[in-house]
């Protein structure tokens, strides 16, 4: 072999190593998003929720998804190479002339683009070597699926179920390339064919030809006797097979839709968005390919990741379509005519002497079911509780946590009664810690990625994304059938005027200008220096009735987790708006993921207030609740690599909590010790609750918590909270009043 040809060969075998990108990269997906979310891993809070304690339904159902997904990959790519073979290359194998062949080879196997043998094995006349290696990228996903939780041998069935049934829509895809061809029947025979669908000597399969016939006249031909101006036959089998399987997950999510009785898994979901990617890329890589060579006369394929971006970035700029929330301009309520719903309306419903404050920090689904929890457990055990408790400023998940609270109390009939709000707090905490990933990912792959992928074109509502399908789920698992019947935050004040549900602050951030907003039904004071509320963001007035937004549509926008759920801004006519009417809302935890400035501020009004009344409280508590345990150890120092390379974002992302914690802390004890020299009859205290971490694995931060995540949950707030009820009786007996005032993290049991 002459050194020219040895060149050749190589520089064949690179482009087709350039071709295979796509597989590598979605291989690499398939396999290493698993492992990921093992034990030990430092992505377990994010992805370890995925993939551990499936039902054997659920494996099932997640297994056939994602061999749909290998089988795609695996049709994807022989469209993208049996292209550039034919555009480019002009081998026997190949059988057509390539209109530029740039890689003509000097030796007696004809001129390839790429190395030969590699056209047959990757063309979509499917082979079972095929089969097994693209086969073979799902199993450590089936494995850790299988081997993670209990019920092992349901699982391994459902899971064969689930990969036969797979196969079976497989082989159905496989047909058309066997209806379609001249030569020898497939080498790949599933059951399909053995029914005679692609027995060429049954009746059936004489007449499938028959129509196939018809269809030729259209200009398809066997690839072996067609031009390249003509459809190749491959080509058309890879589109019918695309449209069946990916017709055969529609049907799947429309039996198990996120919002039905028996939602698919999240990743489920995943595995169908990893599909429609996979024919994305395959389309832009064949027509990138095919208008290289005819148009642009280029001796390669584009890369398909600049065109996708392109694509993207040209809807958008084009189209500009933009995420909204659902909100209106209400009329006033009917308790409008009592008057506004101040702080000061809102802590002294009735006469009490003690004023309860809570602030819940974010942190995804741990910190909504901690926040339910514990209040759940503090209002069980100190029946005063429930009654003295007057705010909660929440943030991320702890507003959606709060939001569960809320709606709980609001729909019991008598709140005073433990019998009957117990019930009630238990429920919320179900609610609370119920699995949200599989709303968000079908609205994902429904809504938003079509959206996307179609340069922005598709004729939907703004507001019909992933994030209204989040708040949907919420709304389902609060047991409302309709969005209409969800209460509104207008809705909320006479409740809240009434003394039956605490007040409530939702804190979330705008994009523009990074400043934290209130999104609250309450009226805050307007001379007074503090955030501003979302009233005043739309509509520029500070009464927490002008604006029309349902409970768990406020959560969202306070818990909008970075993906999980786009930044909206307001879906409101443009007409006469204020400038800050177009910002769009993000999670409250980029400016201040405790909670406790907005607690301070409603403070501050209500203890003003009272200097000036003759009605003040004896005790004044701000309780914090914070749903990740401190490791006693600490973070782990950072290596040289990720020091050098990442140390400016690592940096930025650690300082984000780290600096608000520490600024909340001096804030929070300056002002209890400002306002007890100037009010010394008011004992002023703050509690710390936080959790104690049961074993090395770090916290959920998904939509999706297991079982044993929930028990863990529980078992690490036992000690806290038992030293909390010893704290609370402590506090309410006037035993605190010459100790400090802030309460370290854990008060030690006595």
């Amino acid at each position: 072999m002459s050194v020219l040809a040895s060149r050749q060969r190589w520089e064949a075998w690179l482009r087709l190593l350039s071709l295979l990108k796509p597989t590598a990269f979605f291989a690499v997906v398939i396999v290493g998003l698993p492992l990921l979310g093992m034990d030990g891993s430092p992505f377990y809070s994010l992805v370890g929720g995925l993939y551990q304690e499936l039902s054997g339904m659920e494996v099932g159902i997640a297994t056939f998804s994602l061999f749909i997904s290998l089988w795609s990959l695996l049709f994807a790519q022989g469209l993208v190479v049996g292209l550039a073979e034919l555009l480019f290359g002009s081998g026997p194998e190949g059988g057509v002339k390539g209109i530029l062949n740039v890689a003509a080879m000097a030796d007696d196997h004809g001129d390839f683009y790429l190395p030969p043998g590699c056209w047959r094995f990757f063309n979509t006349q499917v082979t079972w070597p095929q089969v097994f290696i693209y086969g073979a990228i799902g199993i450590p996903a089936v494995a850790v699926m299988i081997l993670c939780g209990p019920g092992k041998g349901a699982k391994v069935a459902c899971a064969c179920l689930g990969f036969l049934l797979s196969l079976i829509t497989f082989g159905l895809a496989v047909l058309p390339s066997c209806w379609a061809r001249e030569d020898d029947e497939l080498s790949f025979r599933p059951w399909p064919l053995l029914l005679g669908l692609g027995d060429r000597r049954s009746a059936i399969f004489r007449t499938i030809r028959k129509g196939l016939n018809v269809i030729g006249r259209l200009g398809l031909r066997p690839l072996g006797k067609q031009s390249v101006d003509r459809i190749p036959l491959d080509h058309f089998a890879a589109l019918t097979a695309m449209a069946l399987l990916l017709a055969s997950l529609g049907l799947m999510t429309f039996v198990f839709h996120p919002l039905g009785a028996h939602p698919a898994p999240g990743l489920a979901y995943l595995h169908w968005l990893l599909c429609l990617t996979i024919w994305l890329m395959a389309a832009l890589g064949f027509y990138g390919t095919l208008l290289a060579a005819r148009l642009l006369q280029l001796p390669f394929a584009p890369p398909i990741w600049f065109a996708a971006a392109l694509l993207i970035f040209l809807g958008q700029w084009v189209n500009k379509k933009d995420h909204t929330f659902k909100v209106d301009l209400p009329p006033p309520p009917a308790c409008a005519s009592e008057g506004p719903l101040e702080p000061i309306d809102v802590a002294a419903p009735e006469a009490r002497d003690t004023l309860v404050v809570v602030a819940s920090a974010g942190g995804g689904i741990q910190a909504a079911a901690s926040t339910a929890h514990i209040l759940r457990e503090l209002a069980q055990h100190h029946p005063r509780f429930a009654g003295d408790l007057r705010l909660l400023s929440t943030v991320s998940g702890g507003a959606v946590g709060t939001a569960f609270v809320v709606d709980a109390l609001s729909k019991c009939p008598d709140v005073k009664n433990t019998q009957l709000r117990t019930p009630a707090l238990d429920q919320a905490f179900a609610c609370a810690s119920e699995d949200g990933l599989p709303a968000v990912a079908w609205g994902f792959v429904s809504r938003d990625f079509p959206r996307l992928a179609l340069a922005n074109v598709l004729p939907k509502s703004s507001d019909e994304d992933r994030g209204l399908l989040l708040e949907q789920r919420w709304g389902r698992s609060a047991g409302y059938l309709r969005d209409r019947d969800v209460p509104t935050l207008p809705e909320l004040r006479c409740k809240i005027r009434a003394g039956l549900i605490p007040g409530f602050i939702f804190n979330t951030s705008t994009q523009e200008d990074g400043r934290r907003v209130c999104i609250t039904p309450m009226d805050m004071p307007e001379p007074q220096l503090r955030a501003r509320t979302l009233s005043e963001v739309l509509v520029g007035r500070p009464e927490g009735w002008r604006i029309g937004i349902t409970l768990f549509s406020a959560a969202r926008l306070s818990a909008t987790f970075p993906v999980v759920s786009p930044m909206p801004r307001a879906g409101l006519s443009p007409t006469s708006r204020p400038r800050t009417q177009g910002f769009h809302f993000g999670d409250g935890g980029y400016t201040e993921n405790f909670g406790v400035a907005s607690a301070l501020e409603w403070l501050d009004a209500v203890i003003r207030h009272e200097r000036t009344h003759a009605r003040p409280f004896k005790r004044v508590l701000i309780l914090q609740i914070r749903s990740f345990a401190t490791r006693d150890q600490g973070p782990e120092p950072s290596s040289p690599l990720l020091s050098t390379t990442m140390g400016p974002l690592l940096t930025l992302m650690a300082g984000r909590n780290g600096q608000a914690e520490q600024r909340n802390a001096v804030t929070l004890e300056a002002y209890l010790k400002a306002w007890k020299r100037l009010e010394p009859g008011i004992v002023f205290k703050s509690y710390v609750l936080e959790p104690r971490a049961v074993d090395s694995r770090e916290e959920p931060l998904s939509w999706r918590m297991t079982p044993t995540q929930r028990q863990n949950l529980t078992k690490a707030w036992e000690l806290p909270l038992s030293a909390a009820h010893v704290w609370l009786k402590r506090f309410y007996a006037d035993e605190l009043a010459d100790e400090p005032c802030t309460t370290p993290y854990l008060e030690p049991l006595n």
